[in-house]
């Protein structure tokens, strides 16, 4: 039996169907699979348990202002065939299995996006030592195809990387949705006591990336011309107050909270548009699969995941990332043009079945299979 070890800085509960599938389709493979997670101190809201997992206690210091991660990984790796680790210089034990992987004791493979999407300067010491790491490791598992080009770039053979299609349980969704009657919404809309039927929806963590200051001038903008407007923000985090001021100070802006799995769905359900200004990771999948069209701004801050979105297709870029007039211009165009709006939600039909979590299994495990044999 063959030994593959997944270690994660975090196991997050979006996560947990795609390595419940793949666990099964390794069990039936007669490949063992090991899952060795930590904890988030940065989201711990969105932290998830798996019976299965092996949950470590992490270490985190600072070093040049910057969080590093030690996870004691060390004892599950013995034996393994295959261990895969997130492609992260913030996490120490990466070096130690990137030295395995050199002396040629240990397969090592990276999963990621290639590249920091975030990082403030791309030519940084970490950059430079990331790049120098991703073009000498066994394998490469890449979140999507412009995940793949960006490690090929730098320089690793496009032989060895594997495209999973990054997803979360599209089907799980668009089957849930349907269990939802129209009493259940309004008893949702009645909850919160929003009246409006022009209803959009942020989610996500709420932080300097998702650019809220901009996102809530954007809906002071969208309320001057369509009166019955109202806006749902949902997650939490460093930047909630200045939604829980928004939303003290005007009646039609809703402040629900950190929400996961089910519990988001009416939420998606009572609003016509998504509205995510900031970067954009799996929410674009959740957009898809509840046919709530995305609309997001051109930015530095997106993960890989925004190459899913067709313009005009399944959602909407908007070219303007310091005007939240041509912003709000945009949405008020959408919510007043119904056929255009129909347009995208039919394409945002056709993007959930091509990014199922069953595909992003299929595609994980294609690679598993050739990265051990």
């Amino acid at each position: 039996m063959k030994k593959v070890v997944i270690i994660q800085r975090a196991l997050k509960k979006y996560r947990v169907p795609f390595y419940q599938k793949l666990k099964e389709k390794c069990d039936k493979n007669n490949i063992e699979l090991i899952l060795v997670y930590g904890k988030d101190d940065f989201l711990p809201f969105n932290d998830a348990i798996l019976d299965w997992g092996i949950e470590v206690k992490s270490c985190s210091f600072t070093v040049r202002h910057k969080k590093v991660y030690f996870h004691p990984i060390f004892k599950y790796i013995i034996g393994a065939d295959l261990v895969i680790v997130e492609q992260a210089t913030k996490l120490l034990e990466n070096y130690f299995l990137w030295l395995l992987n050199a002396l040629g004791i240990k397969k090592i493979a990276f999963w990621g996006h290639g590249k920091n999407f975030q990082a403030a300067n791309n030519n940084s010491l970490s950059e430079t030592i990331k790049k120098y790491m991703t073009i000498h490791v066994h394998w490469w598992f890449a979140y999507n195809e412009l995940s793949a080009k960006i490690v090929e770039n730098i320089g690793y053979p496009g032989s060895r990387i594997t495209v999973v299609n990054n997803s979360i349980d599209t089907l799980y969704l668009k089957n849930k949705a349907k269990t939802f009657t129209q009493e259940d919404l309004d008893k949702i809309k009645n909850q919160h006591n929003i009246k409006g039927d022009n209803v959009c929806l942020f989610v996500g963590g709420m932080y300097k990336e998702k650019r809220l200051p901009f996102l809530i001038e954007a809906c002071l903008q969208i309320k001057k011309k369509v009166p019955d407007f109202e806006m749902i923000f949902i997650g939490a985090g460093k930047d909630q107050h200045l939604v829980e001021e928004a939303s003290e100070k005007y009646s039609w802006i809703h402040y629900i909270g950190p929400k996961f799995g089910n519990e988001i769905i009416p939420y998606f359900l009572i609003s016509k548009l998504l509205l995510i200004p900031g970067g954009v990771g799996l929410a674009i999948l959740d957009s898809f699969s509840l046919l709530t069209p995305l609309v997001t701004t051109k930015n530095s801050y997106h993960g890989p995941e925004i190459s899913y979105l067709v313009y005009g297709k399944n959602g909407v870029m908007v070219n303007s990332i310091t005007d939240a007039n041509v912003y709000a211009n945009n949405v008020i165009e959408l919510l007043k043009d119904t056929n255009m709006r129909q347009r995208l939600i039919e394409g945002c039909r056709i993007s959930r079945e091509q990014y199922s979590i069953e595909k992003m299994v299929n595609h994980f495990f294609t690679g598993l299979i050739k990265a051990l044999f």
